[in-house]
């Protein structure tokens, strides 16, 4: 759990921080700052699931859990990761979605 590092006189990682202005910037700059952005975050190994991945929510409450994930700054998950780039990019219209499912295998574990 995150209390294990107390004693360890650790410091916090450092947030991801998105570009000032990136409305402003082109298409491809505000992709890859949203992939570095996700990407910063990094991959959750702990074990621990510190977010709801229930994809069956209304949109604004997956919105929610998007907004959470960046108030807090913790690693995410391969979902959590979708949840961000649905918020980060939300309203650009220069973009589609296209609905994916997956299910992440590790270790011949789903």
């Amino acid at each position: 759990a995150l209390d294990d590092t107390d004693g360890l006189d650790l410091a916090p990682p450092p947030r991801p921080v998105l570009p000032l202005g990136m409305d402003k910037l082109p298409l491809k700059l505000r992709l890859r700052a949203v992939q570095g952005y996700i990407t910063a975050l990094q991959y959750n190994h702990t074990g621990e699931q510190y977010f709801s991945i229930n994809k069956q929510r209304p949109l604004g409450r997956v919105m929610d859990t998007a907004k959470q994930i960046m108030r807090d700054g913790l690693p995410i998950k391969c979902v959590e990761a979708v949840f961000l780039g649905l918020h980060l990019t939300m309203g650009w219209k220069e973009i589609d979605r296209i609905p994916v499912s997956f299910k992440t295998q590790v270790g011949g574990k789903h």
